[in-house]
């Protein structure tokens, strides 16, 4: 019986792939995050994003008949960020076709290449969430270490620098001979901290979270009842209301305070880990299909979020 490869494609892209899409998502704490808050579509050549940068200056108090202030001072700046891409390649054999002669024996074969694929894609953007988007010729994601960054390692930022700009430098502590303690950690939060705006995670390795939880322990403990935390399942523990998590991408000495009121995950119209279509080589014996991603890490407030560096949990 031939392979109905148009039936095969709709199985794939309708049961197997939002399968697959959402162990991507529910196996690193950064992208469930992102995901929770809502996934945003958008086109164009590149992203735009407007910043603010600063208060409007002509507000204050006045009395009676005074003249009011009309003055308007530019608060915003609009900049730009390219788009990244990722693909991964689901390649079937035309000798795996006819000795897999069966619907049910090409769909197993089929799935399986799917949940390899999602593994592979699942590992490189997780990677990539902690790049400076430099690597493969300037074609990666910008992660957070572009993203968050006071110009130590990464002076330019959606094509403004830190060095002309210092409200788009975010907090950077080098913790080299800073003894890990909750108190080093609630400093870092409160330079972060603005009235009721401060930030509400902290990323990091699993050193860095036991000597935490090892902290913590002869207190009350607190866990985050977040309703994307419980979904994905992932160990946390509550510091001064700041949800600490493991993420095995992020390097065993760094950890990453982050405000989710001001990072997102744009996503290229209809390329959110989409399915290509199955496609036949002229000279090659084999199906090939895509699963295809664009999209990009977006910061709007550099300075909402820190990065901590140089961690030794011995200290």
């Amino acid at each position: 019986m031939p392979i109905n490869w148009g039936g095969l494609e709709a199985f794939t892209r309708d049961f197997v792939l939002p399968r697959v899409f959402d162990q991507i998502f529910l196996a690193n704490p950064v992208f469930a995050l992102l995901d929770s808050t809502g996934r945003k579509e958008k086109s164009g050549k590149t992203v735009r994003v407007l910043v603010e940068y600063d208060k409007n200056l002509a507000a204050g108090f006045y009395s009676k008949l005074d003249t009011l202030p009309t003055t308007r001072n530019e608060k915003f700046a609009d900049t730009e960020i390219r788009w990244a891409q990722a693909q991964v390649p689901i390649v079937i054999g035309g000798h795996e076709d006819f000795q897999n002669a069966g619907p049910d024996q090409i769909e197993d074969l089929v799935t399986n290449e799917v949940r390899n694929a999602k593994t592979t894609i699942q590992d490189m953007m997780g990677d990539a969430l902690y790049t400076d988007g430099t690597g493969t010729d300037d074609k990666e994601l910008i992660g957070f270490p572009a993203a968050i960054d006071d110009g130590s390692n990464t002076d330019e930022y959606a094509g403004l620098l830190r060095s002309l700009y210092p409200w788009w430098e975010s907090g950077y502590h080098d913790w080299t001979s800073t003894p890990v303690s909750l108190n080093a950690l609630q400093k870092v939060f409160g330079a972060r901290t603005d009235g009721s705006v401060k930030p509400d995670y902290l990323f990091t390795s699993q050193d860095m979270y036991d000597k935490l939880y090892e902290l913590v322990l002869p207190m009350q403990r607190q866990y985050s009842n977040d309703g994307w935390i419980a979904k994905a399942g992932f160990d946390n523990i509550v510091v001064n209301g700041k949800t600490i998590l493991v993420d095995s991408h992020c390097g065993d000495t760094d950890g990453w305070v982050y405000n989710s009121n001001y990072i997102s995950m744009v996503y290229g119209k209809g390329r959110n880990f989409a399915m290509d279509e199955w496609q036949k080589p002229t000279n090659q014996d084999a199906r090939i299909s895509r699963i295809l991603w664009a999209g990009q890490l977006i910061n709007e407030s550099c300075r909402r979020h820190a990065r901590i560096e140089n961690i030794d949990v011995d200290l």
